[in-house]
């Protein structure tokens, strides 16, 4: 998900509390994906802080140009929520093929190849 504002002073909570309403869990697993901006630090703070602030879930987040989750299947499909950050999305989509991160490896269930390139 995502096209919701993360800066403080314009954030509201209700499209979040939409979409955490709908997860399996009473504590949902959200992950930030920051690809499109570059996996901005300052975006990354706002997430964090705007979800800790107003929301009762698991946070976490995934950077793709400075990696360290080795198994992105994995990783993607033990969370709830995928909370996609905005910015350039054709360098988003080309940094998520470059790594193997296409919509088939999100997908419950999924045959997807790999996500773990």
């Amino acid at each position: 998900m995502g096209g919701a504002s993360l800066r403080p002073e314009d954030y509201d909570p209700r499209l979040n509390d939409f979409v955490l309403s709908l997860a399996r869990s009473g504590r949902p697993r959200v992950c930030f994906v920051g690809t499109a901006s570059g996996d901005a630090p300052t975006y990354v703070s706002s997430f964090y802080r705007s979800f800790s602030a107003h929301h009762d879930c698991e946070l976490a987040d995934l950077a793709l140009f400075e990696r360290t989750v080795a198994d992105l299947r994995g990783f993607v499909l033990s969370q709830d929520v995928i909370w996609v950050g905005g910015g350039n999305t054709a360098s988003l989509l080309a940094v998520w093929r470059a790594h193997g991160l296409d919509l088939g490896c999100a997908r419950r269930g999924s045959r997807a190849r790999s996500c773990a390139a």
